[in-house]
């Protein structure tokens, strides 16, 4: 995932170019279903996806593996056809089945739980009774406060749809 702005910084350096001929492009990419646009839920602040990740790592010269992890994740939401937004306690939320994702590929369970801890006051805030990582292969299930935290490996969750 990269932002709007970094997408633009980046091509000003290199190209003479205006905001609004970059936003036209990524709208005719979004339009065009080869990338995803995700809104920040308080500011105006955009991350693009890309629709096909494979396409993405080919592009992107630094290959991180918790962004195309991530990427991945977001893949996998798109089947159930909602609205996601982002914020810096979750890679993914949606409003309306009030479940939120976090991408942790690597994370162990008691990190996890530490993190869990952090982002409660935040889920509750936002009427969220259900936190699910993803991750690479550890599982467990947990409640704090009424709010369900569970643990998946990626292989599972995407089996799940």
């Amino acid at each position: 995932q990269i932002s709007i702005s970094k997408i633009f910084i980046e091509l000003k350096k290199r190209l003479k170019t205006s905001k609004d001929s970059v936003y036209q492009a990524i709208k005719k990419l979004e339009n065009t279903y080869v990338i995803y646009t995700l809104k920040h839920d308080e500011k105006k602040l955009q991350k693009i996806y890309f629709k096909d990740f494979g396409l993405r790592n080919n592009l992107c010269i630094s290959k991180d593996f918790s962004h195309l992890f991530e990427n991945l994740v977001l893949s996998e939401l798109f089947k159930f056809k909602e609205e996601f937004f982002y914020n810096k306690y979750f890679n993914f939320y949606s409003q309306i089945s009030k479940i939120a994702y976090i991408s942790s590929p690597t994370l162990d369970i008691d990190l996890i739980k530490l993190r869990a801890k952090k982002i409660l006051p935040k889920a509750l805030e936002l009427g969220i009774f259900h936190v699910i990582f993803i991750t690479l292969s550890s599982e467990d299930n947990f409640f704090e406060q009424g709010v369900k935290f569970e643990v998946i490996s990626f292989d599972k969750f995407s089996l799940g749809f």
